[in-house]
């Protein structure tokens, strides 16, 4: 149950960065350091997502 819990969390966090990112003319005007911390969140969420999902698959 504690897995699932973080998995929905980790997915709306991951959802709304993405989200973010996607927004026409973000990358373009934001300070580069902004974007490059979003990225990095970004890619940190992703690897956080495949090892809960690998988890919850394991124990399914």
């Amino acid at each position: 149950a504690r897995l699932t819990k973080d998995l929905t969390k980790t997915e709306a966090e991951y959802a709304k960065l993405m989200a973010k990112l996607e927004k026409p003319g973000y990358v373009d005007r934001a300070p580069a350091h902004l974007v490059e911390r979003d990225r990095a969140q970004q890619a940190e969420l992703d690897a956080r997502l495949g090892k809960l999902r690998e988890q919850i698959a394991r124990l399914g």
